[in-house]
């Protein structure tokens, strides 16, 4: 019976160790994993790796002190693929001199050359199945044959060759992928290919936020369906992508979920529901709450709270937001009942849209945060009370659409 190949992925960052298990699939292989030198010092001094993928930048030290120690220690280990983001002459020079096997390039990522060097380590051909992955020539290949179907424009944005490149190749399977690397690239293309989907890093070069990017693009396309990936496992960044309009927040080391994740929101073809949260600001703290729960419960709030930006014409996106909501809601307590200002302003701006839809059409709820009474102007439309047990039952009730 052949032995597996025993091999040990050395790279500080998860989603790079994801990448390489999937590229290396179709492998018969038991993986390792160190994020740093320590551990893979560790590892290396009780195991005996036939093939060990290497970075050169870890947070501890370098790629090649680890091959210095442990050569220096006398362990022993089979075939160094070193993977790098610094390709200079003389750093691979150096590599080699330390007895590296293979001297690969991140920035310039090849999915079949990382299959080929570790077949040259191995000396055996993988399985015949198909990677989870495919190469830029193959990817080309697909893009220009007539007989293939019709697939989704999908947009992608980030400013990492290396996690770039392997979302353009795992999505060439299904999708039509476009490549952004900045956030002036991707708003260009958003205009050209007008995309069915767009995935977009939380970080982007020169410190740009992916997030501010997608409140830009949806400026432009209201409607579009979005999906940010990021390095960290951020709750508040998960929520905030949520409230800007993303309808899915996945980890770099989970790129392979991509696919499935895509076609689950271009097959629902409803629109996430537009709700407008009106309010008195004495009143901004029990708001807050449930714009949260309608976030997390798939809904598009528009609070002018949390979505107003410095320098925006603040009269302006609150007439627009209320022309292109679903629907309406006016929060009222006993502090609120009868104020003036700004969210008499929207109360006007919703009743003048009341008069522009079909007769019966739910648009403007009332919405009850504890008993008070009802103002005059809108006691025609039924109050819905949302404090208490049932109350955000209530409200999610009444942004149903009717049956």
């Amino acid at each position: 019976m052949t032995r597996r190949t025993r091999v040990l992925l050395v790279d500080d960052r998860d989603q790079i160790r994801s990448m390489l298990r999937d590229v290396l699939t179709g492998f018969d292989c038991v993986f390792s994993e160190a994020e740093d030198g320590a551990r893979a010092l560790e590892l290396m001094e009780s195991n005996a790796f036939d093939v060990i993928v290497l970075d050169l930048k870890l947070p501890d030290r370098s790629g090649f002190d680890v091959l210095t120690e442990a050569r220096e220690r006398g362990m022993t280990f089979g075939k160094v693929i070193v993977l790098t983001g610094l390709p200079e002459a003389k750093v691979e020079k150096k590599a080699f001199a330390l007895g590296a096997f293979r001297f690969l390039s991140k920035g310039a990522m090849s999915w079949s050359g990382i299959r080929r060097a570790f077949q040259d380590a191995i000396g055996v051909a993988p399985a015949t199945i198909v990677p989870t992955v495919r190469t830029r020539s193959s990817r080309a290949r697909k893009r220009s044959s007539a007989d293939q179907p019709s697939r989704e424009s999908v947009l992608v944005v980030d400013s990492d060759p290396a996690s770039l490149d392997a979302m353009l190749d795992i999505l060439a399977e299904e999708f039509t992928p476009t490549p952004a690397k900045n956030a002036d690239d991707a708003f260009r293309k958003l205009a050209r290919i007008s995309p069915a989907l767009v995935v977009i890093d939380v970080k982007l070069a020169g410190g740009a936020s992916g997030l501010d990017l997608l409140t830009r693009m949806r400026k432009s396309v209201p409607d579009l369906r979005a999906i940010m990936i990021s390095d960290e496992r951020d709750p508040e960044v998960a929520f905030e992508s949520a409230q800007r309009g993303a309808l899915k927040y996945v980890l770099k080391e989970r790129l392979n979920t991509l696919p499935t994740a895509i076609k689950r929101i271009l097959n629902d073809k409803r629109p996430p529901t537009k709700v407008f949260l009106c309010y008195a600001k004495v009143d901004l703290a029990r708001v807050s709450s449930l714009h949260k729960r309608l976030v997390k419960r798939g809904y598009l709030p528009w609070m002018d709270e949390k979505s107003l930006r410095g320098g925006d014409d603040w009269k302006l996106e609150i007439e627009k937001a209320i022309e292109e909501t679903h629907y309406f809601v006016f929060f009222l307590s006993a502090s609120s009942v009868g104020r003036e200002g700004v969210m008499r302003l929207e109360v006007n701006l919703a009743l003048r849209q009341v008069d522009k839809k079909l007769i019966g059409a739910r648009f403007f709820v009332p919405a009850l945060l504890e008993p008070c009474s009802i103002e005059p102007s809108i006691s025609r439309f039924h109050h819905v009370p949302v404090f208490g047990r049932n109350g955000f039952a209530n409200l999610v009730s009444a942004l149903s659409p009717s049956k």
